[in-house]
């Protein structure tokens, strides 16, 4: 789902075409989202993500995985707003 959410976001931010999202019915809230957003902190996001899916395929400890992603994420956004 957030994988989605953010590539939804880097679509909107890309001034890509709406029809491609995923979450149309939060078309709304992804456009007010997306103003937020720098570009590379989107795609830092799901770098970020995706690290967290590898390592679910792994079997490693998914509490451990999910901690650290939400953690980055925060990380991320903590960034954001510095910036």
């Amino acid at each position: 789902m957030w994988k989605s959410w953010y590539r939804d976001l880097l679509l909107l931010k890309a001034q890509g075409p709406e029809e491609s999202l995923i979450n149309r019915d939060m078309s709304r809230e992804l456009k007010i989202a997306a103003e937020a957003f720098r570009m590379d902190h989107l795609v830092s996001n799901l770098q970020a993500l995706d690290h967290a899916e590898r390592d679910l395929l792994r079997f490693r400890n998914p509490e451990l995985v999910l901690e650290n992603a939400v953690l980055q994420l925060r990380q991320n956004d903590s960034e954001r707003s510095v910036s």
